[in-house]
């Protein structure tokens, strides 16, 4: 597939390649043009495109499918395009595996085997006289733009092949060419020599003039500007001479009253009553104009909500782009919140109701609840309408629809029935996910905020903590200290017992400077090969175990040899020894466990006290968080980091009444 372009790039590039058709003489120049111009805008390399003729639907052209032209499927049976004629409806199949409908010709014919597939029928009026095939080998390649954007071009296809058909029989018959010429939508002129033979309402009316009577067997170039007439002359004299000129150009036309407007001409060259005669379409390109200016509109709200910091700001470009561009005057911005809508921004109207609940009435709440854009053509004849301060007479409401759910409504009203068309539906949408994009984009963005501002706060509340801490859990062994090198200088004889007070106090600030250091440390591993089991019995040497605390020590072999850095094990393992002791105040087992697995070691410990209660177990590893009067709310997030660091895990079981149970995995394997 080839790369795809944006989806104000895709309109754009739809449009200025739809104008390709306006030059196709013939059905085959149409199905290349339009296959082009999906393959180009879409990147959709596989695609056919068939003509209804009779009770057939006949393949003339393709792209990606050799030796597919000339397939005839009848209309009386099977094919998701053949349903796609039948009905009248855009078919986009995401499996066609799961569709009975589909039958695998392509398979059969070039061994080519797809599985999603979108086909667009052709309509001149309601009837079908062609559809546009398009098939992916990849699932759910179709996107609901893809289809708008395809039904946009069907409407170009159509218009080209009925003047095709026009064109072709107008070469068979004077009579049934004037009936022919006079039907069509597009302003024609038909000019032999300098002569206009012909002209239609549309192009007398494109001209300013009531009657096309006014301006037959006029000299044509009266309706050309001074700057114009000698160009377009000569172009004319030469194309009759049957030289080779550009069969589409674009020219400027002078207006009954006066003014100035440029459009663009596709011409043909045709043989009437023996003679060369040019057969002239013209396009006034103020609709490409406007065209255009959606686009710019689009690109420009689409700036305006990259930028934009808060729903405000997208609220105001959005209305903007609207009402300033777009033309509508009658515009209001509603948001979801919770059971209601609530008005935030408007134009043109200041709603008399700011609340609308979901489960009431109005047009903009039920397209809210269905999720789907809703087009009322006439208010009058609507049930869910409700009159604000302007009594509309049409409405097209449009939800901004934001992981699945309702988020928002832009919703534009007019005075007058039948203002708004299906065109306008789908400009619409494609606004409102603009404004979705922008959503999510602030959403995200403030989560972020959120999730760094509490990031912050944590780290201000660490940094507090472990100020306080140290001041308070320092100032113990410090003064101690003091006290002691005090009392040595007036009782010398007692420098024995004081120097075992001094002893103690400086293990206990080493203590609270290890478990920092396990905090903030490098976290670069120091491995040595050790006896699993002797640090375990180092452990237990080293804690005070009090006399009614029964120890319980079991090994699955009597030697676990292991990789890892001893000093951080060692110390983790310290912590859970000494939470498990201070966990039985009144007494208990602490039961120790090591078992040697193929993969991994594992190492447990175990108390009988009261359990981890059921508010503290999400906090439990959550640095300075503690129960303890004394503690740092450390000891267990430094056994963590150090554990993680050797690639293994740390967990616990506990049970209210029935103690708890850490366990701590090191992987083995990679050592």
């Amino acid at each position: 597939m080839s790369p795809k372009l944006g989806e104000e790039g895709k309109l754009l590039a739809m449009l200025e390649h739809a104008k390709d058709l306006a030059q196709a003489s013939t059905m085959q120049e149409i199905a290349r043009a339009t296959l082009d111009t999906v393959k180009t805008v879409l990147g959709y390399d596989l695609g056919t495109f068939g003509l209804v003729e009779g009770e057939n639907l006949h393949f003339i052209e393709s792209t990606g499918f050799p030796n597919f032209q000339g397939i005839r499927i009848p209309l009386d049976g099977t094919g998701i395009t053949v349903r796609a004629v039948n009905t009248g409806e855009t078919q986009r199949v995401d499996d066609v595996s799961r569709d009975p409908a589909h039958i695998a010709i392509i398979s059969s014919h070039i061994g080519i085997v797809t599985h999603s597939e979108l086909d667009i029928p052709v309509k001149i009026g309601e009837e079908v006289v062609a559809v546009i095939n398009l098939e992916s080998e990849n699932p759910a390649a179709f996107k609901p733009h893809d289809a708008t954007l395809v039904e946009l071009l069907s409407e170009h296809v159509a218009t080209a092949i009925q003047r095709n058909k026009q064109l072709e029989q107008l070469k068979v018959s004077e009579e049934m060419y004037r009936e022919l010429i006079e039907s069509t939508l597009e302003p024609v002129i038909v000019i032999q020599g300098s002569t206009t033979l012909y002209m239609n309402e549309a192009n007398a009316r494109l001209l300013g003039y009531d009657s096309p009577a006014e301006l037959i067997g006029r000299d044509h170039t009266f309706m050309y500007p001074p700057d114009e007439k000698a160009r377009i002359r000569e172009m004319a004299t030469r194309r009759q001479k049957g030289e080779t000129v550009p069969n589409r150009y674009m020219m400027k036309l002078l207006r009954k009253d006066g003014t100035i407007i440029e459009v663009e001409t596709s011409v043909t060259l045709v043989n009437y009553r023996g003679q060369p005669t040019i057969v002239s379409f013209a396009r006034d390109m103020s609709q490409w104009r406007h065209f255009e200016d959606q686009i710019l509109a689009l690109h420009t709200h689409s700036a305006r909500l990259a930028a934009a910091g808060d729903i405000q700001t997208i609220v105001d470009a959005t209305l903007d782009a609207v009402q300033n561009v777009l033309g509508f005057d009658l515009l209001s911005f509603l948001t979801v919140d919770k059971d209601s809508l609530y008005s935030i921004g408007s134009r043109g109207t200041h709603p008399v109701i700011n609340r609308f609940p979901l489960d009431g009435k109005g047009i903009t709440v039920k397209a809210a609840r269905e999720k789907r854009s809703i087009l009322v053509e006439d208010t009058t004849r609507n049930p869910d309408y409700i009159q604000g301060t302007v009594e509309s007479l049409s409405e097209l409401a449009v939800p901004v629809v934001l992981d699945g759910e309702t988020v928002a409504i832009l919703n534009v009203e007019s005075t007058h029935i039948n203002a708004f068309t299906e065109n306008d539906r789908k400009l619409f949408e494609i606004i409102t996910t603009h404004v979705a994009s922008a959503l999510e984009r602030i959403r995200v963005r403030e989560q972020l905020l959120a999730e760094q501002a509490h990031s912050t706060r944590d780290l201000v509340d660490g940094a507090n903590k472990i100020a306080a801490m140290v001041r308070h859990d320092l100032r113990a062994p410090l003064q101690t200290i003091s006290n002691a090198t005090f009392l040595i200088r007036d009782h010398p004889e007692r420098l024995p017992e004081f120097t075992e007070a001094i002893d103690r106090s400086v293990a206990y600030a080493d203590k609270i400077l290890e478990d920092l250091r396990g905090m903030t440390g490098p976290s670069e591993l120091q491995r040595t090969l050790v006896n699993l089991n002797d640090l375990v019995e180092a452990s237990l040497a080293q804690t005070k175990i009090p006399p009614d605390v029964r120890v319980e020590v079991t090994h699955s072999d009597e030697f676990i040899a292991v990789s890892l850095d001893a000093t951080r094990i060692r110390r983790a393992l310290d912590n859970l020894v000494k939470n498990a002791v201070e966990a039985m105040p009144r007494g208990g087992t602490l039961t120790i466990n090591t078992e040697k697995h193929p993969d991994r070691v594992t190492l447990g410990v175990a108390d009988t006290g009261p359990g981890i209660p059921q508010a503290e177990r999400p906090l439990i590893f959550k640095p300075f968080h503690t129960t303890k009067k004394a503690g740092t709310g450390l000891g267990l997030t430094s056994a963590k980091q150090a554990v993680e660091a050797h690639g293994g895990t740390i967990g616990f079981e506990t049970a209210t009444g029935k103690g708890a149970t850490f366990t701590i995995t090191i992987p083995t394997k990679n050592w």
